[in-house]
């Protein structure tokens, strides 16, 4: 064992294997090529990682907009005030033929938008202090959509029953979007 180490130590403690190796590169050049390798290993390790997040970020959100629009009752509706003037049945069937899309449906009811009370937050900036927050109550804070019982069933071909002088709100499958029902 002794004559192995001593052996060993004889080959790598020589002096022409230091003397390769000091005309070939300088000890500190060897450092900085390491370090710099080092670093443009990091760099190609996070530009393939975000390679990697760009190439499933897309479909997933397209993916989601997709279910989103499959999942959606109607493809389109129309929102107008009672003073506009927009297209009716006959120019929107013109309008789809010439496109060579088909109306599988067209119903027209009546909808009030009212205003809804409720509660806002407020961003203040106090200086020293930051940003803080207050919250308010406001008369009018957004507004919604309100049927009446009719014209919901008539739209949706639900029947639903409602007691005078009572209000419902009805949510989306997905539990988002507010229609508020009124009798």
């Amino acid at each position: 064992m002794q004559d192995d180490l001593a052996a060993f130590h004889a080959v790598h403690s020589s002096g022409a294997y230091q003397v390769s190796l000091v005309d070939i590169i300088a000890l500190s050049q060897m450092r900085f090529q390491g370090r710099q390798t080092v670093r443009n290993m990091l760099v190609m390790t996070l530009l393939i990682a975000g390679a990697y997040f760009a190439a499933f970020y897309t479909p997933m959100l397209s993916t989601s907009s997709a279910y989103s629009f499959s999942s959606r009752p109607v493809d389109f509706e129309y929102h107008w005030r009672n003073d506009q003037e927009l297209p009716q049945k006959d120019g929107v069937q013109s309008l789809a033929a010439e496109y060579d899309v088909e109306l599988t449906s067209w119903r027209e009811v009546g909808a009030a938008i009212l205003g809804c009370d409720g509660t806002t937050s407020i961003e203040q900036d106090n200086g020293a202090l930051g940003t803080t927050y207050t919250t308010e109550y406001r008369e009018i804070v957004s507004s919604a959509t309100f049927f009446s019982e009719s014209a919901w069933n008539a739209l949706t071909g639900q029947h639903i029953d409602l007691l005078p002088g009572t209000c419902a709100n009805v949510l989306d499958d997905e539990g988002g979007q507010r229609i508020s029902l009124w009798w």
